[in-house]
C-alpha cells in the first residue's frame, strides 16, 4: 500500500509492511521535518515584488527528503527590498502558524497571503505572529499576535478592547495621565491635576486667597500677606524695619521731605529718565537741560547752532543772511525795483534794471525757457509742450502736419492711413472700420448690427447641422411630463434663421398606454403631440419635423418630454423590442433667412 502524508508538513505516513528494510530513511527525513517545526531560520528575499513560502510539497516523494523553509516555525527575512513584496504560503490548504520577524532593508512591507481571502501586512521592522486558516483558493492569512512596540520610547498599554496596544512616545516633558479608565500622554493641569498649597519655600505664595488690588507683602518663608487696598493718593512709605504702612496728605508729604514750609534743596532734578540729569544750575541764574543751556531774558545771546540769531541787533528791513554758525548778518535795505540776485558761491546782491534782465536770462538776444507761457489767465497753463514737436491750449492738443493723428471727437479719422478701396464703417469716436471687397461680385450685407462684404444670393441656405442621440431607457406612468434625455443645442448664426427640428423617438407603449409628447427649446413649449400610442406593446419611432423661428444668436437647447396622456401602463422610452434598448435622435438645422 503508497504511503500517505500529512496535510500541513507532508510527513509520510508508511502503510502497513510498507518499505521492508527501508524504513528508517523515510523515519529519518520525518524526524528532519519535526525538527524544523521547532526551529528559526533566516530566510533571503530577492529584490522582488513576490515570493513563495513553501510549507510541504504539492506532491511529496515517498522516501525523499521533502525539506522546505515553510517547515520552521520562526522565519526572519533578510534582503534590502526597493518595494512591498507580497509572500504567497503555499500550498493553500495548510493550517500553520509562524513567527514573522521583517529583517530586510528598504523601509518597504511584507504582506502574507495564502489565497484570495485576507492577507496581513507586517510592517518594516516588525514581527507578529501569523497564522493561516487552510481554506483552499479563499484561504487567508491573519495575526494572531502582533509586536505592539515599534519605537524607541513606546510604552504597552491595554485598550478599550482589553487587547494589547502601542502607546507611542509623547512629546517631550509630558506625563502619562488617565481620565479614569484611558492613558494618554499629556501636560499636568494646574487648575484641576494639583491639590494643596505651594508654599514660598517652593516658589508658591503660601496663600490660597489675597486681598484684591492689596499690595503684597514677604514675610521670608510664611505665607505672602497684602495690604489693605490703597485709597486714593495713598502711597506706601516704608521705616526701614518693619511693613510699610499707607500715607497720603500730610504725614505723607512730611515723609518725603515736602510738608508745608520745607525748601527741599535737589542737587539736579530727573525728568522722565533717572539716567540723566535732567534740570541742573550751571552758574548764578543759569540752568541747564542734560548739559545744555536754557536761554533767559538778559543772558547770553542764542547762537545760531542753537537756533538764534547770534545777534542782539538787525538792520531795520535788512534782508538777512546766513553765515553758516556765525552770526546772522543783514544787507542794506534794497532801493526801489531792486532783487536779490546769487551767484552760486558768494552773498546775493541787489541788482535792477539792465544787469537785472541779463541775470535772469531775458536781456537782448536771449532765448528765455519756460515750462509753460499762461495768456490772459494766470491760475491756467494756456500754451505748454507737451512733446517733442507738440503743443497744448489748457491741456488740448494743437493739431500740426506730420503730428498726431486727428481723432474722430475733433473732427478727423484717427487713422493716418487707409486701405485703398476698402469700405468705411463708423465706429463711434474710435478710427473708422474697413470692409475688405472680398470676391467679385459680392455685396455689403448685414445682420442686423453691422455691415460684412459676402456673396449675393437667395436665403433659404442650410448653414449648419447638430444631432443629438441617446440610448439610455427612461420610464413614465405619469401624467407629468418628463425629460426623455434626447437633447442637442445649437447657436445661430443671425436672428433671421430658422431652426429645422428633426424628432425620432423610440417609444414602447405598454398596456395601452398613450402619450403625450413635446418639443421645447429651453423652457418653452414649441410642438405638442398628444395621444402618441394606442396598442398594447406597440413598439416604434414617433418622428416629429418642426421648423423654428428662435430669433436668436445665443447657445438655444431643444429637447423632448413625455407623459401618459390617458389610460393606464407604463411608457417605456428608448426601447424598441422587448428588454432591448432603442436609439432616439434629434437633429437641428440652421436655416439661412
Amino acid at each position: 500500500m503508497a504511503s500517505t502524508y500529512t496535510t500541513n508538513f507532508g510527513i509520510e505516513e508508511m502503510a502497513t509492511g510498507d518499505q521492508a528494510g527501508t524504513w528508517g530513511t523515510t523515519t529519518n527525513f520525518n524526524f528532519d521535518i519535526l525538527d524544523r517545526i521547532t526551529a528559526y531560520k533566516a530566510v533571503a528575499l530577492s529584490d522582488a515584488s513576490t515570493a513563495t513560502l513553501t510549507v510541504r510539497e504539492a506532491s511529496p516523494g515517498s522516501g525523499t527528503e521533502n525539506l522546505q523553509d515553510g517547515m520552521f516555525r520562526a522565519i526572519q527575512f533578510t534582503g534590502s527590498l526597493s518595494q512591498n513584496c507580497t509572500i504567497t504560503i503555499a500550498p493553500n490548504t495548510t493550517t500553520a502558524y509562524f513567527v514573522f520577524i521583517d529583517g530586510t532593508s528598504g523601509g518597504f512591507s511584507l504582506i502574507f497571503s495564502q489565497g484570495s481571502g485576507a492577507n496581513y501586512t507586517l510592517a518594516s521592522g516588525t514581527r507578529a505572529l501569523v497564522y493561516c486558516d487552510g481554506a483552499g483558493s479563499g484561504a487567508a492569512a491573519a495575526a494572531a499576535l502582533v509586536e505592539p512596540l515599534t519605537t524607541r520610547g513606546d510604552i504597552v498599554v491595554r485598550n478599550a478592547s482589553n487587547l494589547t496596544a502601542r502607546l507611542a512616545v509623547g512629546s517631550a516633558n509630558y506625563v502619562v495621565l488617565t481620565d479614569g479608565t484611558d492613558v494618554a500622554w499629556g501636560q499636568v493641569s494646574l487648575t484641576a491635576g494639583v491639590t494643596g498649597t505651594l508654599p514660598v519655600a517652593n516658589g508658591g505664595t503660601g496663600a490660597t486667597s489675597l486681598t484684591d488690588g492689596g499690595v503684597l507683602l514677604g514675610s521670608g518663608t510664611g505665607a505672602v500677606t497684602a495690604l489693605a487696598v490703597l485709597a486714593d493718593s495713598e502711597m506706601i512709605v516704608g521705616d526701614g524695619s518693619t511693613d510699610p504702612v499707607a500715607e497720603s496728605g500730610a504725614t505723607l508729604r512730611t515723609s518725603i521731605g515736602v510738608g508745608t514750609g520745607d525748601s527741599p534743596q535737589f542737587t539736579a532734578v530727573n525728568i522722565g529718565a533717572a539716567t540723566d540729569t535732567t534740570l541742573a544750575r550751571s552758574g548764578a541764574g543759569d540752568l541747564t537741560v542734560e548739559g545744555n543751556a536754557i536761554y533767559r531774558a538778559g543772558g547770553t545771546d542764542v547762537p545760531v547752532a542753537d537756533g538764534g540769531t547770534g545777534a542782539s541787533s538787525l538792520t531795520d528791513g535788512g534782508v538777512l543772511l546766513g553765515s553758516g554758525t556765525g552770526a546772522i548778518t543783514a544787507m542794506s535795505v534794497l532801493a526801489d525795483s531792486e532783487i536779490i540776485v546769487g551767484d552760486g558761491s558768494g552773498d546775493p546782491v541787489a541788482e535792477s534794471g539792465a544787469t537785472l534782465r541779463t541775470s535772469i536770462g531775458v536781456g537782448t538776444g536771449d532765448s528765455p525757457q519756460f515750462t509753460a507761457v499762461n495768456i490772459g489767465a494766470a491760475t491756467d497753463t494756456t500754451l505748454a509742450r507737451s512733446g517733442a514737436g507738440d503743443l497744448t491750449v489748457e491741456g488740448n492738443a494743437i493739431y500740426r502736419a506730420g503730428g498726431t493723428d486727428v481723432p474722430v471727437a475733433d473732427g478727423g479719422t484717427g487713422a493716418s492711413t487707409l486701405t485703398a478701396n476698402y469700405a468705411l464703417l463708423g465706429n463711434g469716436t474710435s478710427a473708422p472700420q474697413m470692409i475688405a471687397p472680398g470676391s467679385s461680385g459680392n455685396v455689403l450685407t448685414s445682420d442686423g448690427s453691422t455691415w460684412a462684404s459676402a456673396a449675393a444670393g437667395g436665403g433659404g441656405k442650410v448653414l449648419q447641422v447638430i444631432t443629438g442621440t441617446t440610448t439610455t431607457e427612461v420610464s413614465v406612468s405619469s401624467t407629468t411630463l418628463t425629460d426623455t434625455g434626447l437633447t442637442a443645442a445649437i447657436t445661430c448664426a443671425a436672428t433671421s434663421s430658422k431652426v429645422l427640428v428633426l424628432v425620432s423617438q423610440s417609444v414602447d407603449h405598454n398596456s395601452r398606454s398613450v402619450g403625450r409628447l413635446v418639443i421645447l427649446r429651453g423652457t418653452t413649449n414649441i410642438w405638442d403631440a398628444i395621444g402618441v400610442g394606442d396598442t398594447d406593446n406597440q413598439r416604434t419611432y414617433h418622428f416629429m419635423p418642426y421648423l423654428d423661428s428662435p430669433s436668436s444668436t445665443s447657445e438655444l437647447t431643444y429637447k423632448t418630454q413625455m407623459s401618459r396622456f390617458d389610460q393606464s401602463g407604463t411608457i417605456n422610452i428608448q426601447r424598441n423590442d422587448e428588454g432591448s434598448a432603442g436609439k432616439s435622435t434629434i437633429v437641428l438645422v440652421e436655416i439661412g433667412a
